[in-house]
C-alpha cells in the first residue's frame, strides 16, 4: 500500500519544520529542549531550585541557536510551536521558558504569578511581561492578582 504525506502527520510536521528559517529552527529546538527540561524539573524538584537553574543568571549553553537578538514575537512563536510536542506544558512551564529565552535574547522579561478566587478555592496562573505587556499567558489576566513580585535573589 502506498502512503501519501498527508497520511503521515510526522511528515507534515517535519516539512513545516524544514520550511522554517535557520534561526527559527534553532529557536524552536531551544524552546522544545527547555520546555521538556523545565517540565521534568518541575515534576521532580522544588520551584525555587528550578527558578535558580533556568534563570537568566544560570550558565546554560546555547545548544541550538547562536543568535541573541531574537524578537519577542519570534521567541513566543517558537514556544507556541514547541509546546504542542510537550506533555502538559502548563502556564508556569511556558512562562519560565519564555522568561529565560527572552532575557537571554536581551529583553527585559518579568515572570508574574497571580491568584484568582474560584468558588471556595484559589486558582494560580503564570505569565511573562515585556515592556509592561503580557506576551505569554495573556488570557483573562484581569481576574488574577499578582501574588508577589518574583526577584532573582532566590536563596
Amino acid at each position: 500500500m502506498l502512503y501519501s504525506l498527508q497520511m503521515l502527520p510526522w511528515a507534515t510536521n517535519l516539512s513545516r519544520f524544514m520550511h522554517l528559517r535557520a534561526n527559527e529552527r534553532g529557536l524552536f529546538l531551544e524552546s522544545f529542549w527547555l520546555l521538556w527540561v523545565t517540565r521534568l524539573s518541575l515534576w521532580l524538584l522544588p520551584f525555587r531550585t528550578c527558578r535558580r537553574a533556568f534563570g537568566p543568571t544560570a550558565r546554560m549553553p546555547r545548544i541550538f541557536s547562536r543568535r541573541t537578538d531574537s524578537t519577542i514575537k519570534a521567541v513566543v512563536q517558537a514556544i507556541d510551536r514547541a509546546s504542542r510536542a510537550v506533555v502538559r506544558p502548563t502556564c508556569l512551564v511556558r512562562a519560565l521558558v519564555a522568561e529565560s529565552l527572552l532575557r537571554r535574547n536581551g529583553h527585559d522579561a518579568i515572570l508574574q504569578i497571580g491568584l484568582a478566587r474560584r468558588g471556595a478555592g484559589l486558582d494560580g496562573h503564570a505569565w511573562v511581561e515585556c515592556n509592561g505587556k503580557a506576551v505569554i499567558g495573556e488570557t483573562e489576566l484581569q481576574e488574577y492578582h499578582v501574588a508577589a513580585p518574583l526577584t532573582w535573589d532566590v536563596q
